[in-house]
């Protein structure tokens, strides 16, 4: 997830590596396999939807929110 401190270490990489905090954010994004970098946008809606009524039917469920980054099926 997007905070400051995943921003913080874009910005380290990228000073390291000479680049920009886009690029390494893209090699990233390769690297883990994962679709994007979430934001915390996408948590306030997954944490709205299990309390509103329409998650009420879940329970005692492990929700991964992770881009992608957990394979299974």
């Amino acid at each position: 997830i997007r905070t400051a401190r995943f921003q913080a270490r874009l910005d380290s990489e990228a000073r390291s590596a000479g680049g920009d905090p886009a690029a390494i954010e893209r090699q990233f994004i390769q690297d883990q396999r994962i679709v994007r970098i979430g934001e915390p946008i996408d948590v306030a809606h997954l944490v709205a939807f299990i309390a509103s009524g329409q998650g009420s039917l879940l329970h005692g469920s492990l929700i991964d929110i992770d881009s992608g980054a957990t394979k299974a099926v």
